[in-house]
């Protein structure tokens, strides 16, 4: 984070971090610094507290005030759901970037560790044999988050925390402003706009999947699957980035499970402002993340495929065929779908 990039976000939560006290209350540039140096550098309470000369319990209290704030002045901006509009622009990315068509986000989920809460039994135990909170979350081309389910016991797996998500009851109910179906690149052929998961989501007209028949796969499908995986990046980087960048996410985190929400949240906002506030910047200047994908404009061609697909399994079969294409291949995928 530069230093323009720390004043920005002290103007905002500055008023929600002044305190009015009779003893020498700490300023609001060393709460948001304590805060932000604890969160990226991922040190205990106790080391963080010894190098702002403040008590442990003060430290403690300090993150949960100071991640409150940042979401109170961030999230609105910088994590609310895309509008119509803004969803086109999205899928627009995911296809110049990463060569997927009417994708407006890769969705998945991610075990945050945790300390074992009090009389859980085995809810927070997962497969991989520690403890845990799953943060789902669906991003856009450029690796930011558009919207997070967090707190979900880490037995529960990604299949059911989706089914169970206020995410899936919109696009099943119809309650998200998607654009209209739209032509698939230099074609007649329309398709639906659509989220992509792997395999572990429901195959939905609005959500696509890998194909799944082990070994039985043909060369088609699996260029669908190389393709879909490559859009997913985006999801799978995300994740990534957040991890590296804040490594209070790294260590098994042994608070209140609401506190722990709300500072994986604030990390959220912070990763969506960074990504944001660099992206007007070249690459070699980005100190969060860089993208150094992208594809040249290409001449319209107008060719006829069919009618729109009626179905989930149909639509993936259009973009298979589409993905194998003279239209819609790529030079190297031959050489990645095996």
């Amino acid at each position: 984070m530069t230093s323009e990039q720390f004043d920005e976000i002290l103007e905002l939560v500055r008023p929600q971090l002044t305190k009015r006290s009779k003893r020498r209350a700490l300023t609001p540039e060393m709460r948001l610094a304590a805060v932000l140096n604890f969160l990226a550098h991922g040190n205990s309470i106790q080391k963080s507290a010894w190098m702002f000369l403040i008590g442990r319990s003060t430290m403690y209290r300090l993150v949960i005030e100071v991640c409150t704030a940042i979401c109170n002045v961030l999230e609105e901006k910088y994590v609310s759901f895309p509008s119509q509009d803004d969803l086109s622009v999205i899928a627009n990315m995911y296809w110049r970037i990463w060569h997927m068509p009417n994708c407006f986000g890769a969705i998945d989920g991610k075990h945050i560790r945790v300390k074992a809460p009090p009389n859980s039994g085995s809810y927070f135990f997962n497969y991989k044999k520690h403890f845990s909170i799953v943060l789902m979350g669906l991003t856009d081309a450029f690796c930011r988050f558009i919207w997070v389910n967090i707190g979900d016991f880490g037995s529960s797996n990604d299949a059911g925390i989706f089914q169970r998500s206020d995410l899936r009851q919109a696009l099943d109910n119809e309650e998200i402003d998607i654009p209209a179906p739209t032509y698939l690149p230099r074609t007649d052929v329309l398709c639906p706009y659509f989220i992509i998961g792997d395999g572990a989501f429901p195959l939905k007209n609005y959500l696509m999947k890998p194909y799944t028949r082990a070994n039985n796969l043909t060369h088609e499908e699996k260029i669908f699957n190389y393709r879909l995986s490559r859009a997913r990046l985006t999801i799978e980087r995300a994740f990534g980035i957040l991890t590296k960048k804040w490594r209070i996410l790294e260590s098994p985190v042994d608070w209140k499970l609401k506190n722990i929400e709300t500072v994986i949240m604030a990390l959220i906002c912070l990763h969506n402002f960074l990504i944001t506030e660099e992206m007007s910047k070249d690459e070699a200047e980005r100190k969060y993340v860089f993208h150094p994908y992208n594809i040249e404009n290409e001449a319209e061609i107008g060719i006829y495929l069919g009618d729109e697909p009626e179905d989930a399994t149909s639509i993936r079969n259009t973009l298979k065929d589409f993905f194998c294409s003279h239209l819609g291949s790529l030079l190297w995928q031959n050489e990645r779908a095996l």
